[in-house]
């Protein structure tokens, strides 16, 4: 019985959970009662900031409150799969669009943990397709009326994945699919009348229409750079595009191919060299080499009948294929020397039947989508055996076939990177941890080996290739990316004369040394986790030695460069050697003309080859050159920087699109940091200058581009980009070591 006086209800129990309360108070009328309810928002949602139970939400009552807490077991204990603070430590996101309820719905990757459900967001009717950005900012999403921006990265919940809209949808009709540009300037969208392209502002993540390719296309994909693209119609014929990164214009190239009826599903390998051809209708993949002048047919393949998905992984050696109706996925092993797809393992058997496969920019994981079944299921793919393994699944909220996924701020398996640093004067490599946060070293090594005199590492490998000059060996360094252990392999291979410039291509597969003594370039296999010598993969055609030799991490072609002067002054002779992308093997050197460059720029400092593969850049005293990659090249005209300024580094950003250098003005003798934007035509200098304690020694990235480093003399700096337009500013200092150069950051730290 109710006491009128003193109880707005009384049902005669204790559950809180029923409409009234054990304190005879009414939970749930938007009325919040002093004393015994905490809270009361008037609605049934159990997993917002009030509870059911009208009282606040808070880590440990045992209810996941979405957007704020990963987990909540009720408890405050660490270790038991909930941490106490009921944060999970989620690597990766996974959003869906539900066409039928207009939503687009939330699943945190955690680490070893499993995947869950993190909550919906409605967005329109008919919500469609979906694309997220590489930075791991924003999220694009296609509704009917039109496509919607979103910032993925709130201040308050960087790490849970929520989402919050940008400005108003751009309008636009009849999307059939988002495609995002692998650097991350633009969004194209596959429409009925065409292909429109989109430029992203890089600060606000808003959209710009910059222009509609027209034609009847089915399908898009682009290349690992962005500067090709591919394009099916209905009636299998394949349209290669050449992509302007200054505009995002599409311009035909080449003769199109046919590659058997659809529906298609197109896909480059990592380094742009080859695109693979899903046919479904003819039960085929079709595999072209890419050239210059657009596709060339290398094989035809056969697949399982009905094969609607496919992922390629890496460098293009692992493809994996949906099995038709039998619900299964097969991994393909492609061979190197005729292109044939060979079956590595037995397939993966399940009672669903995949639709779409997404795989993860590092090949790690391949996201696979079955509206049949209405699962989203993660594979794991080993790149060494071809076993693939199913390792979570989730429940899909509604029939979709439309899934991006999105990077959070912490990298896969680890809170933070690590930080290798070569130490020459006491011939060891250490390493440190990295926090995500602000980029910081950590005080003290968390490992260490001696006997290392230089190294050069490849993050996305999770190793590094040491020099040591005591033993003139060289030999793999593996890192833990767990625990940031150094581990260095015994063997090696050795060298009679020193090896200087070591630069491993983008395959991770072949590493190169400059031999000055012998004026040649060596060239080793990686084996796993070893080094195979080889011949001398190329022979300096001239008296002169190169100066400097770099590998383009895309993974086409070695450049090498060489310093001469005579009556006239001083001028470089730039070399390039076509990579064969099976063996490593460099072709012939290409001589490109001598480049006059007077005394105002001699002494080269520094060079550095575009991330992209597009271009390289040469610190040279008063100058820093912009040299073109082409059929025949020839550095761009009109590209010597800020005459008067003594320049001895250059870097550039791991997404390409800016170029760092350091110069020295002569007029005041400051050392100053200046960014460039870097476009296909040259270099548009802003002057955004940050003033410098000294000559840098180095400058390094992490691989996300979000951190600079700059050592000088005893003393390291740590920058962050910030600002529109963007800029690197100098966030901390910190005492250096005399010996110990720049950091190497295995991990990135977004």
């Amino acid at each position: 019985m109710t006491n009128q006086a003193t109880e707005q209800c009384d049902d005669g129990n204790a559950v809180e959970t029923d409409g009234c309360l054990a304190t005879c108070v009414i939970c749930g009328d938007m009325m919040t009662t002093a004393g015994r309810e905490q809270c009361d928002d008037g609605n049934p949602d159990a997993h917002d900031a009030c509870t059911n139970a009208c009282t606040t939400a808070r880590c440990g009552d045992g209810v996941v409150q979405f957007g704020v807490e990963d987990c909540d077991d009720g408890n405050a204990v660490d270790g038991d799969g909930c941490p106490a603070d009921c944060q999970l430590p989620v690597a990766r996101f996974v959003y869906t669009s539900a066409p039928a309820d207009g939503t687009v719905n939330l699943y945190g990757l955690a680490n070893g943990v499993g995947m869950d459900a993190r909550g919906y967001q409605y967005v329109g009717a008919q919500a469609g397709p979906v694309a997220s950005h590489p930075g791991g900012r924003f999220l694009y999403v296609y509704a009917q009326t039109g496509i919607h921006s979103f910032n993925a990265d709130a201040p308050a919940t960087p790490t849970h994945g929520r989402i919050v809209q940008i400005g108003t949808p751009m309008a636009v009709s009849g999307v059939v699919d988002l495609m995002m540009d692998p650097p991350g300037s633009y969004l194209f969208a596959l429409r009925a009348a065409g292909i429109t392209g989109y430029r992203i502002n890089q600060v606000t993540g808003a959209l710009t229409e910059v222009q509609t390719t027209s034609g009847a296309y089915s399908t898009f994909a682009l290349n690992w750079s962005g500067t090709f693209a591919a394009a099916t119609a209905a009636d299998g014929v394949v349209t290669f595009f050449a992509v302007n990164r200054v505009t995002g214009a599409m311009t035909p190239t080449g003769v199109p191919v046919a590659a058997g009826q659809g529906p298609h599903v197109l896909q480059f390998d990592r380094y742009g060299r080859v695109l693979f051809v899903l046919s479904a209708g003819a039960a085929t993949v079709r595999i072209y080499d890419v050239t210059a002048n657009g596709l060339s047919f290398a094989t035809a393949n056969a697949v399982a009948p009905s094969s609607s998905a496919m992922a390629v992984l890496g460098d293009g050696s692992l493809v994996l294929t949906s099995n038709g109706s039998a619900g299964a996925l097969q991994s393909w092993r492609v061979d190197g020397s005729t292109r044939a797809l060979v079956p590595a393992v037995a397939g993966v058997t399940g009672s669903w039947r995949v639709s779409r496969l997404l795989p993860a920019d590092d090949g790690s994981i391949v996201i696979g989508l079955s509206p049949a079944t209405q699962q989203l299921l993660v594979f794991q793919p080993n790149m060494r055996t071809g076993a693939v393994q199913l390792t979570r699944a989730a429940a899909l909220r509604g029939s979709t076939n439309a899934a991006a996924i999105l990077h959070g701020r912490l990298p896969l398996a680890v809170q933070s990177g690590f930080a290798l640093v070569a130490d020459s004067v006491l011939h060891q490599v250490r390493a440190y941890a990295v926090s995500a946060a602000d980029g910081t070293l950590g005080a003290t090594a968390v490992s260490q080996v001696n006997g290392v005199d230089s190294i050069v590492l490849d993050a996305t490998q999770g190793r590094a290739y040491g020099w040591l000059a005591s033993t003139r060996s060289l030999r793999v360094l593996n890192v833990n990316a767990t625990t940031g252990e150094l581990t260095l392999v015994p063997t090696g291979v050795t060298s009679a004369n020193a090896l200087t410039h070591l630069s491993y291509d983008g395959s991770g597969r072949f590493i190169y040394g400059l031999d000055q003594t012998a004026r040649t370039i060596r060239r080793y296999l990686v084996d796993q986790t070893t080094l195979v010598p080889s011949d001398a993969a190329a022979t300096a055609t001239s008296a002169v030695s190169p100066n400097w030799l770099k590998a383009d991490p895309v993974g086409r072609r070695l450049l090498a460069i060489s310093q001469e002067s005579d009556i006239n002054g001083s001028f470089f002779i730039p070399r390039t050697f076509d990579i064969n992308s099976q063996t490593g093997a460099p072709s012939a050197p290409v001589a490109w003309s001598a480049t006059a460059t007077g005394d105002s720029c001699s002494s080269l400092d520094d060079l550095v080859v575009n991330p992209n593969g597009a271009n390289a850049f040469a610190a040279a005293f008063e100058c820093v050159w912009h040299l073109t990659f082409s059929t025949t090249p020839t550095p761009s005209a009109g590209t010597v920087l800020s005459e008067q300024a003594y320049r001895q580094r250059v870097g550039v950003h791991p997404q390409g699109h800016l170029l760092v250098t350091e110069w020295e003005d002569a007029q005041d003798g400051f050392h100053r940091l200046e960014t460039h934007d870097i476009t296909p035509e040259g270099l548009v200098t802003s002057r955004r200058e940050f003033d410098l304690g000294g000559v840098p020694k180095c400058l390094t990235f992490d691989p996300s581009g979000r951190f600079l480093y700059v050592q000088q003399g005893t003393q390291l700096d740590g920058y962050e980009l910030r600002g529109s337009p963007v800029r690197y500013e100098r966030i901390w200092n910190v005492p250096w070591a005399a010996g110990a150069g720049c950091p190497m950051v295995t991990s990135s730290l977004q």
